[in-house]
């Protein structure tokens, strides 16, 4: 049945917005393994600490929105000062649970949900990548508008003879605590390297080389095998998981594999003009 001209329609819809205390975009960071002297027994987290993370944020600023962020280390648990009890350095498994509540707590059915842009280097990028598709593939994917891959690199996920024995044990650490939880996750979350098919290529590739469909675009780097990269760069372009590379972007840098993380490289200012020009602010 039609409504008669000008008659009353009934009241305007209220808008659902999100709760006031919710960003307009949320950064979450995920930083690789840290080598050095300035590494504590952990792997300390970097790309907020020195100053990346706030690259982007002043960006959102400048263009007058709000932004918040999240940052986490290459680690599964959470550091803790076991005197104090405070956390020094999250892991991947809060990552998980903060990527969950952003999802329900600030996207949801909102009018106006929050933005994500996901920041990841080297081993960080593989958390970020594994955290982005269990959720995908447990049917809660949360929606990211970019996804920063710098130099991303699954060498040293385990410690071996091919990182002269100074990689990490994630693969080893994620089995146990599967084993110790009874955790189901949707795929071998512990097999970052060679573990999934993509159509059309003929080599299984590594976690972050895959996009997840919950992304919208891609910016990925990839460092120069130059003095500082200590072996580690990323040489595999990055795939959608239906095969193809829609909107996933590449820039070639000149800088080595830890200069691509740091605030004022050209690798993150290639990075922030993209996410720039991405939106009509």
């Amino acid at each position: 049945m039609l409504l008669a001209e000008g008659a009353c329609s009934g009241p305007e819809p209220v808008p659902n917005l999100r709760p006031s205390d919710a960003p307009d975009f949320v950064i979450v960071a995920a930083s690789g393994h840290c080598f050095g002297i300035s590494c504590p027994e952990y792997n300390r987290e970097y790309l907020a600490a020195d100053g990346t993370v706030q690259a982007i944020i002043d960006l959102i600023e400048a263009r007058g929105r709000s932004a918040g962020y999240a940052a986490f280390s290459d680690s599964l648990h959470d550091w803790e000062n076991t005197s104090t009890g405070e956390v020094l350095a999250y892991g991947w498994l809060s990552m998980l649970a903060f990527l969950d509540f952003v999802r329900t707590e600030w996207i949801a059915d909102f009018d106006n949900p929050t933005r994500v842009i996901v920041l990841g280097h080297s081993h960080g990028t593989v958390w970020a990548h594994l955290a982005l598709m269990v959720l995908e593939l447990e049917g809660a994917p949360v929606p990211v508008d970019v996804l920063v891959d710098l130099d991303g690199v699954s060498i040293g996920w385990e410690d071996d003879l091919e990182t002269g024995f100074v990689g990490d044990t994630w693969a080893s650490e994620l089995i146990a605590y599967t084993e110790r939880t009874g955790t189901s996750w949707p795929f071998e979350v512990w097999d970052a390297a060679d573990s999934f098919f993509v159509p059309g290529v003929s080599e299984l590739q590594d976690v972050e080389e895959i996009v997840p469909n919950s992304v919208l675009a891609n910016l990925e780097v990839w460092s120069s095998d130059g003095i500082g990269s200590i072996g580690l760069r990323d040489a595999q372009p990055n795939w959608r998981r239906d095969g193809t590379m829609t909107n996933v972007f590449r820039e070639q840098s000149v800088e080595n594999h830890g200069d691509t993380a740091q605030p004022w490289s050209d690798a993150m200012r290639w990075v922030v003009d993209s996410i720039d020009a991405a939106y009509e602010w």
